[in-house]
């Protein structure tokens, strides 16, 4: 097949260069077209991966609708002239609209919820929608799940061999050191959202964390003079190297904290909204989450019960309709309700299913078991999802606890254990779910355990 992969992050050519070097070992051709977003033209030239440049999204919506205009008549005759036969991507509107006017099969995946439902007359062009477990939002009803999240597209154990650091950092070998990470805020779907640190917060993070072990910053923008002194120097295809072997990741990039879950490294992530990857992360005990007001006092009641009863009723709707133990490789047979509904709802567990009797029983469930407060929230008449672990205030003292080596890090190596145990190798998963398509997505729909020991 003639195969063409878009990608519009630097994230995606790591999610999606695994899966085209096994295409190509397997006799297809595969094409990619990418935006010039951040440091993703420098990773496709470092790959050696050649490419058709496409157009980078602009800020405000009038030029996005122009813009998208422009890469839709720019990728059909694209798609025409190398005769293509299959398209993937992560749900980028424009790819949907060229694929679908052009008649072209369209593979798309999914794990951000709020870009998903911004995208989702688009989506719903896609011939296939695969999205990993933990997601929460409805989008279509046809969706389709596999154990995993995108970051295992590069990072699994079997995709990914870290490479020594210390030289590369010019630090001793076992020096303790902390990655922290600070974005534009400039995504589009990052609009309407407040952020994550303060300037001022910055600083105070760096200043705690910087007396208990060294630190180094990736930053997306301009860091003020005395912060410029952080700021990793390494090429930027060691990254994940340089991940590994840190004590601990502090950021406000939701790929990136995910991406230290997946190497084993503690990661705290401070973010408005979140992610169903995060949250799964953050109940496994493998990821703090916190929220971008100043302590946990300002989390109101009123706030995350508008939060908690949407993500309640998404995880109802999905969970109980279109979801099963056997899609992700449960046997039905050996799991109590109970069981099953910690495993939908957030108790911590290695593994994300759900069983359930009612809609009913299960809103109860989630109710009882998700939310939680503290002594102080009691007091304060605040209540929250349990696994949100406070304010800025309170991240920084989390990494401070980290930092100061106060971490029971034989623990969370054993929680990273199980929960990296349920997953599977996603590359192998896609790579097989491209090249047997359409009739994957009948197989991958019924899906089980037995399935998913494929790709185990």
């Amino acid at each position: 097949m003639n195969i063409l992969i878009v990608s519009a992050h630097p994230a995606q050519v790591h999610g999606f260069r695994l899966v085209r070097e096994e295409l190509m070992r397997d006799g297809h051709q595969v094409f990619w077209a990418t935006t010039d977003k951040d440091i993703a033209i420098n990773l496709l030239q470092q790959f050696g991966i050649d490419y058709f440049l496409i157009l980078k999204a602009p800020k405000n919506f009038i030029s996005r609708v122009w813009y998208m205009l422009r890469n839709v008549c720019r990728l059909i005759p694209y798609l025409r002239r190398n005769k293509i036969d299959l398209v993937v991507d992560r749900y980028e509107p424009f790819i949907s609209v060229a694929a679908w006017l052009n008649r072209t099969p369209h593979i798309c995946l999914a794990d951000t919820e709020h870009a998903a439902i911004k995208c989702k007359p688009f989506i719903k062009m896609c011939q296939a929608a695969l999205y990993p477990t933990c997601f929460y939002e409805k989008v279509t009803d046809d969706m389709l799940y596999f154990p995993g999240n995108i970051e295992l597209y590069y990072l699994h154990p079997k995709r990914f061999c870290p490479a020594p650091v210390w030289d590369l950092l010019g630090i001793e070998e076992g020096t303790r050191f902390a990655i922290v990470r600070f974005v534009k805020w400039d995504a589009w779907h990052d609009t309407q959202l407040v952020g994550g640190f303060s300037l001022e917060q910055k600083r105070e993070l760096i200043k705690r964390l910087s007396k208990h072990l060294r630190v180094f910053i990736s930053s997306e923008s301009e860091l003020p003079a005395d912060l410029e002194p952080y700021r990793i120097q390494i090429p930027i295809e060691r990254m994940h190297d340089v991940q590994v072997a840190a004590t601990l990741f502090v950021g406000e990039s939701a790929t990136m904290a995910s991406e230290s879950v997946c190497l084993g490294t503690p990661a705290i992530y401070i973010d408005e909204v979140g992610r169903g990857y995060t949250d799964e992360e953050a109940r496994e005990g493998l990821l703090w989450m916190f929220r971008p007001v100043a302590n946990r006092s300002m989390l109101t009641i009123e706030e995350n019960t508008k939060n908690i009863d949407k993500n309640t009723e998404n995880n109802i709707e999905s969970k109980s309709k279109t979801r099963s133990p056997q899609s992700i490789g449960i046997d039905s047979n050996s799991i109590d309700l109970q069981s099953a509904q910690k495993q939908a709802f957030g108790q911590p567990t290695a593994q994300s299913c759900a069983i359930v009797e009612s809609e009913d029983q299960l809103l109860a469930t989630y109710k009882n078991t998700d939310l939680q407060s503290s002594e102080k929230n009691q007091k304060n008449g605040k209540v929250e999802p349990w696994w949100i672990s406070g304010g800025v205030e309170e991240c920084i003292e989390k990494a401070e606890e980290i930092a100061d080596a106060k971490f029971d890090s034989a623990a969370y190596a054993k929680r990273h254990k199980e929960w990296l145990a349920s997953k599977i190798d996603c590359t192998a998963f896609l790579t097989w779910f491209v090249e047997n398509y359409p009739s994957s997505v009948a197989e991958a729909r019924k899906a089980d355990a037995t399935f998913w020991k494929r790709f185990k």
